[in-house]
Protein backbone atom coordinates (compact mmCIF):
# COMPACT_ATOMS: atom_id res chain seq x y z
CA UNK A 1 0.00 0.00 0.00
CA UNK A 2 2.65 2.79 0.79
CA UNK A 3 4.64 1.45 -2.44
CA UNK A 4 0.95 2.31 -4.01
CA UNK A 5 0.83 5.72 -2.37
CA UNK A 6 4.38 6.78 -2.79
CA UNK A 7 4.20 6.13 -6.64
CA UNK A 8 1.44 8.16 -6.61
CA UNK A 9 2.18 10.92 -5.03
CA UNK A 10 5.97 10.95 -7.10
CA UNK A 11 3.65 10.83 -10.57
CA UNK A 12 1.63 13.63 -9.12
CA UNK A 13 4.80 15.87 -8.26
CA UNK A 14 6.53 15.01 -11.90
CA UNK A 15 3.43 16.01 -13.42
CA UNK A 16 2.79 19.88 -11.26
CA UNK A 17 6.83 19.78 -12.53
CA UNK A 18 5.88 19.93 -15.94
CA UNK A 19 3.37 22.52 -15.86
CA UNK A 20 5.01 24.47 -13.24
CA UNK A 21 9.10 24.78 -13.60
CA UNK A 22 10.22 25.61 -9.74
CA UNK A 23 12.96 25.11 -7.91
CA UNK A 24 10.80 23.89 -5.11
CA UNK A 25 8.77 21.41 -6.80
CA UNK A 26 12.36 20.41 -8.42
CA UNK A 27 13.05 19.46 -4.33
CA UNK A 28 9.86 18.38 -3.75
CA UNK A 29 10.13 15.82 -6.44
CA UNK A 30 13.18 14.53 -5.56
CA UNK A 31 11.64 13.99 -1.72
CA UNK A 32 9.46 11.87 -3.09
CA UNK A 33 11.23 9.81 -5.60
CA UNK A 34 13.76 9.58 -2.50
CA UNK A 35 10.67 7.83 -0.97
CA UNK A 36 9.70 5.91 -3.38
CA UNK A 37 13.21 4.59 -3.82
CA UNK A 38 13.64 3.40 -0.15
CA UNK A 39 10.09 2.08 -0.22
CA UNK A 40 11.50 -0.37 -3.39
CA UNK A 41 14.59 -1.03 -1.41
CA UNK A 42 12.75 -2.08 1.72
CA UNK A 43 10.84 -4.45 0.23
CA UNK A 44 13.27 -5.81 -2.06
CA UNK A 45 15.29 -6.33 1.13
CA UNK A 46 12.53 -7.95 2.99
CA UNK A 47 12.23 -10.53 0.30
CA UNK A 48 15.96 -11.05 -1.33
CA UNK A 49 18.22 -10.11 1.56
CA UNK A 50 16.47 -10.05 4.93
CA UNK A 51 18.45 -6.64 7.21
CA UNK A 52 21.37 -7.28 5.48
CA UNK A 53 21.06 -4.05 2.65
CA UNK A 54 18.76 -1.56 4.36
CA UNK A 55 19.70 -1.55 8.06
CA UNK A 56 19.17 1.16 10.14
CA UNK A 57 21.91 3.38 8.91
CA UNK A 58 21.08 3.15 5.36
CA UNK A 59 17.23 3.98 6.37
CA UNK A 60 18.76 7.00 8.35
CA UNK A 61 20.63 8.59 5.71
CA UNK A 62 17.76 8.33 2.70
CA UNK A 63 15.50 10.04 5.96
CA UNK A 64 17.92 12.83 6.29
CA UNK A 65 18.19 13.18 2.44
CA UNK A 66 14.59 13.64 2.26
CA UNK A 67 14.03 15.80 5.31
CA UNK A 68 16.94 17.64 3.49
CA UNK A 69 15.06 18.12 0.12
CA UNK A 70 12.09 19.21 1.94
CA UNK A 71 14.05 21.67 3.96
CA UNK A 72 15.44 22.93 0.84
CA UNK A 73 11.99 23.45 -0.78
CA UNK A 74 10.09 25.29 1.79
CA UNK A 75 13.53 27.67 2.98
CA UNK A 76 14.66 28.15 -0.15
CA UNK A 77 13.96 31.27 -2.27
Amino acid sequence: LVLVIALGVVIVSVLALKKKKSRRLTFVSIAFGLFFLKTIFNLVDLYVSPGFFMNVGVQSVFDLVIIGALFTALFKK
